[in-house]
C-alpha cells in the first residue's frame, strides 16, 4: 500500500531497540506514574502489534522489567557494541 511505498523511501535506522516489559507490569507502571488512562487490553494490543511487525526479529530487545540501572546498563551496553571501533592512529 501507500504507507509500505512511503516507508521504502525513509533512511533506514542503524537501531531500533524495544523496551520489553509485561502488559501487566507496564499498566503497573502506568498507574503509579498516575498520568495515563492506558488499559490492559490496549497495552496488550500495543505489545502483539509491535510484535506482528515484519521488522521486529531486527529490533534489539531490552528487558525493561529489570531496575532502571540494569536498563541503562544494557542499553549502553548494546550502543557500545554497535558503535564502531575508533581507529588507531
Amino acid at each position: 500500500g501507500l504507507a509500505a511505498r512511503l516507508l521504502a523511501l525513509l533512511p533506514r535506522p542503524d537501531l531500533v531497540v524495544y523496551f520489553e516489559l509485561p502488559p501487566e507490569q507496564a499498566l503497573d507502571r502506568v498507574a503509579t506514574r498516575g498520568e495515563d488512562s492506558e488499559t490492559l487490553a490496549g497495552l496488550r494490543s500495543f505489545d502483539a502489534g509491535y510484535r506482528s511487525l515484519p521488522e521486529f526479529s531486527s529490533f534489539a530487545v531490552i528487558d525493561a522489567s529489570l531496575p532502571r540501572a540494569a536498563v541503562a546498563g544494557q542499553l549502553e551496553q548494546l550502543i557500545r557494541s554497535r558503535r564502531p571501533a575508533a581507529s588507531a592512529s
